[in-house]
């Protein structure tokens, strides 16, 4: 019988180091676990600072346009495929601010 091994877990993404070695399909380790962060940065959720401003560029979006603040929040939702803005993949961040900045300048 085998006995249980020990992992240890990387603190930032999360991938124990015994699990990308097990599942080596002829990558080397480092390139699966580059594979793997990249992949688990898909998951990650804005800063605060990313936040705080996509927030800002709603508001002023709103003022200057005169939609409310909710309408402009609801379109770069549905642009995204997100129920809230909260909930935005932090790698989409630069294209958001992109998509909110070609609002300003239609």
């Amino acid at each position: 019988m085998d006995e249980p091994r020990q992992t240890s877990t990387d603190g930032e993404t999360g991938f124990s180091s015994d699990s990308l070695l097990s599942e080596d399909m002829g990558l080397s380790a480092s390139r699966l676990w580059m594979q793997r962060s990249r992949s688990a940065q898909k998951h990650m959720m804005l800063n605060a600072n990313q936040h705080t401003s996509l927030s800002a560029m709603i508001s002023y979006i709103s003022a200057k346009s005169g939609q409310s603040e909710i309408r402009i929040e609801r379109k770069l939702s549905d642009h995204f495929h997100i129920p809230n803005p909260k909930c935005l993949p932090a790698n989409d961040y630069d294209d958001a601010i992109r998509y909110l900045a070609d609002i300003i300048s239609a």
